[in-house]
């Protein structure tokens, strides 16, 4: 785990999509219809995230339905598919919250996610990502992508950033 007087320095959260909120697996059906499965503990944690009020994003370079209905569903605020530049859809994040860099962290699993990662100020990435993003990374998660990664890497921030009890105080009636 990462030192906490570094995430305490974070204030926002970029994720990527296949590889991290998902597993990786994109099936299609006969009618060429794609779904991709996510984790209900990424979601738990999204959801909590968005409402505490932190800037949240995805950045995925894929288009899917599927997706705008899931970061719709948590509320997510920032949310740009068939990005080629990552880099380029980081500053237009940062621009939009008023943050700097320094202040988000990324959480992305290959090497297209690299440009926007490398502007981050905490880069994290999931136990399986790609070989060239784990030598590079702040922080190799424990947990694979689409297993509860955002989870891991949400909870201890939140509990970096003493924000941990809001959490459990919602779910405590």
């Amino acid at each position: 785990m990462l030192n906490t007087d570094r995430l305490q320095l974070i204030s926002a959260l970029l994720l990527d999509v296949d590889g991290v909120l998902t597993d990786g697996t994109i099936w299609y059906n006969d009618a060429g219809i794609e779904s991709k499965g996510f984790n209900v503990k990424d979601g738990l944690i999204v959801r909590a995230l968005v409402r505490l009020q932190y800037p949240v994003g995805i950045i995925t370079g894929r288009n899917s339905p599927v997706v705008e209905r899931r970061a719709t569903e948590h509320g997510v605020p920032f949310i740009r598919q068939g990005v080629k530049r990552k880099d380029e859809a980081f500053r237009v994040f940062i621009g939009e919250f008023g943050l700097s860099p320094g202040q988000v962290a990324y959480i992305g699993d290959d090497l297209n996610d690299w440009p926007a990662m490398q502007l981050a100020g905490l880069k994290v990435c999931p136990a399986d990502a790609a070989p060239d993003i784990r030598q590079r990374a702040d922080w190799v998660l424990a947990t694979r992508g689409g297993q509860g990664a955002v989870r891991e890497f949400g909870e201890a921030w939140l509990r970096a950033r003493g924000d941990w009890d809001k959490v459990l105080a919602h779910f405590n009636g």
